[in-house]
């Protein structure tokens, strides 16, 4: 399997988010600092990219470019890591050529096409794997993200955010290699623990606290289907399968500002993080409604 795209997303995001904010945006276009922002996305994409060339596709024998449905994998999961993403590496980007003195509409418009070169190159490595390939769902995704990213215009009354948590849970103790053998991984490759949320919060009613609507899901030990024995030649126990529906309370931390410029930035690059409260959840294979901590 895969590693999850969010690994490929908060590298970015914060390659991009805590490069420039420590300082006030200037009033007009700053030459200097266009340049420094362009440099710096430049280099961390390059960066990223030769990275997981390496990581990812170096040991393989590369084969001729094609596509890979893979759209009924993981019961969605790895789509919304997708949207997600493509979501905050925009966002952020956004931020860097605001800091520029961009105007707001010419940030946004340089920010998606960012995004967008640098997600659709991932996609181009993928193709030429033989392991897996280009995804149209993928695709799909990112674009989404993306123009979630793109329409949320921080003038408008109800502003959202999307946000990632995760829950250790011991379904990864049965197939170790393929969700992960430690919290770090499992993070990454679990879906079983991750849950994809979008935070609206209004404007002008406590800005900085929001309403959570999440998608999770649970019970898979395999892609399209669970194993019955693992790696290790062990006997896995038969999960069920299910998508869960989430409601819950969140914080917007980018909402929240003081008079350090430093601590802003902080918040803001960590505002992906969806905040632990009490969460109404929906698990739609069982039909049963329950209550948990994310």
């Amino acid at each position: 399997m895969k590693s999850s795209v969010v690994v490929i997303g908060l590298f970015f995001v914060f390659q991009m988010g805590f490069g420039q904010h420590f300082l006030t945006p200037a009033d007009s276009l700053s030459i200097k600092r266009r340049n420094a922002v362009f440099a710096s996305h430049t280099l961390g994409g390059i960066g990223t990219l030769s990275y997981l060339s390496i990581a990812w596709y170096g040991a393989e024998q590369q084969s001729r470019f094609h596509w890979f449905n893979d759209n009924d994998q993981w019961l969605g999961m790895d789509k919304w890591g997708h949207a997600i993403t493509a979501y905050q590496i925009t966002r952020i980007g956004e931020m860097n050529y605001k800091w520029t003195g961009c105007s707001a509409i010419r940030s946004r418009r340089n920010a998606a096409l960012t995004s967008l070169i640098f997600l659709s190159s991932i996609e181009i490595l993928d193709g030429f794997s033989p392991l897996w390939g280009a995804s149209w769902g993928d695709l799909l995704s990112n674009v989404s993200g993306i123009g979630l990213a793109y329409f949320n215009n921080e003038n408008h009354l109800i502003q959202y955010n999307m946000k990632f948590s995760f829950r250790p849970n011991n379904i990864s103790d049965y197939r170790p290699e393929v969700l992960g053998s430690n919290l770090l991984e499992q993070s990454l490759k679990n879906y079983n623990g991750q849950t994809y949320w979008l935070t609206f919060s209004h404007k002008n009613i406590v800005p900085w606290l929001g309403f959570s609507m999440g998608y999770g899901a649970d019970g898979m030990t395999g892609g399209k289907e669970n194993v019955e024995i693992n790696e290790a030649g062990e006997n896995v126990p038969n999960f069920i399968r299910t998508p869960i529906t989430r409601l819950s309370l969140d914080v917007q931390l980018d909402k929240i500002h003081t008079s350090y410029p430093w601590l802003n930035t902080v918040l803001k690059g960590m505002s992906f993080i969806k905040i632990p409260f009490p969460s109404i959840d929906y698990r739609w294979k069982e039909g049963k409604l329950g209550a948990s901590w994310y």
